[in-house]
């Protein structure tokens, strides 16, 4: 690590140690092995910390994640979705970081549009400069094409990369301290955890990237009408630009239109499961982030899904192996379910086997009572 790094490092560092300790998160100051960069008047207060209850611990670490900008916003929202080691009360805090995210200023979104395809107004015969969505990487407006055509445009943040960089390589400290000094963290594998959110969160700094999985499963839907994936506008695209086509839809969580337009959520649900599947058993690659938000419901009888930042692909042998895994669950052969789990990686020698059975097997019971297996 050279000196630039070092000095980055740092001050990032003490900017962390401000913020956590301006939340009242000086337990976790301590657990991280952050008390060097604490103002000597601070230290030893953070000797009398103690863990506060789930709940009000998660509230703190939110807003705490939320002043420190799009890497930690982007992690929180990742531990939101593990259920499998954080409790209830701290997923219910940490998805409130789904929507909490403030968009860059427009004239900032335009330089890094100019800088990646040319001037807005060269390009652009509209440009909202309300954005649609605003994401811990990037934000996402909508426009019209000099040719017509009703288009999407994401943005990436700009300098992202160098923040997430920073921030990556210091998280990567912090997990492998925090596995010397805690049992439990180690058990958990928080640096595995890390490590994974790393490689993710580098994948979908690059929108070309994402254009190409966009492009991989709108080939792959090409002759499923009920199925539409957004088609790339590749003259306006950059690793830092992301041009697609505009389509008008109802998010899947949007109940309430659902209802009001007389739509059957039954068979709505139904398409988008075997849509699913069909991505996961038929292609072997598919959406790996699959939420309401990024389905839209054209009609009752057709979706759309976008977003393909996030993906994941399966060899023959891993459809296999998750083949066996359904199989499993079909017959109630939970032996064989478990077995392909482990060889499929999910299961491990960290897991508590005796527990993660009889969970698992409560799991499929309610599978079945539900009527879910047909």
């Amino acid at each position: 690590m050279n000196i630039r790094q070092k000095i980055r490092h740092i001050r990032r560092y003490r900017q962390i140690t401000r913020v956590f300790l301006k939340h009242g998160l000086g337990y976790l100051i301590h657990r991280m092995g952050m008390e060097k960069y604490v103002p000597i008047p601070t230290l030893y207060s953070l000797q009398k910390c103690e863990r506060e209850p789930d709940n009000c611990l998660a509230d703190k670490l939110t807003h705490a994640f939320m002043e420190l900008g799009p890497t930690f916003v982007k992690l929180g929202q990742v531990l939101s979705t593990r259920a499998d080691i954080l409790s209830p009360g701290f997923i219910a805090e940490l998805e409130r970081l789904q929507d909490k995210v403030s968009p860059v200023p427009i004239e900032q979104i335009k330089e890094q549009i100019a800088r990646e395809i040319g001037p807005v107004d060269q390009i652009f015969a509209d440009f909202n400069p309300v954005p649609l969505a605003a994401a811990s990487i990037g934000q996402v407006h909508r426009a019209t094409l000099k040719t017509g055509e009703q288009v999407i445009i994401k943005v990436q943040r700009p300098n992202i990369e160098a923040l997430v960089e920073n921030d990556l390589e210091i998280f990567i400290n912090l997990a492998r301290i925090m596995e010397k000094r805690s049992p439990e963290a180690a058990r958990i594998g928080i640096l595995d955890i890390v490590e994974d959110y790393g490689r993710m969160i580098r994948l979908e700094l690059d929108y070309d990237r994402e254009a190409k999985n966009a492009e991989r499963m709108r080939h792959n839907f090409a002759k499923d009408s009920s199925v539409v994936i957004p088609r790339v506008f590749w003259d306006y695209t950059t690793t830092r630009v992301l041009t697609e086509e505009y389509i008008e839809g109802v998010k899947l969580s949007d109940l309430t239109t659902i209802e009001a337009r007389g739509w059957s959520r039954n068979k709505i649900s139904q398409l988008g499961t075997q849509a699913f599947l069909t991505q996961v058993m038929v292609h072997g690659f598919f959406q790996a982030d699959p939420h309401p938000g990024n389905i839209l419901v054209l009609a009752e009888d057709k979706i759309a899904f976008i977003d393909f930042g996030e993906t994941g692909s399966l060899t023959e042998n891993r459809l296999a192996k998750l083949g066996q895994f359904l199989q499993g669950i079909d017959k109630k052969n939970t032996g064989k379910a478990m077995n392909a789990l482990y060889d499929l990686g999910i299961l491990n020698d960290r897991i508590n086997l005796d527990d993660f059975e009889g969970e698992f097997n409560d799991v499929v019971e309610r599978i079945y009572s539900s009527n879910m297996v047909v």
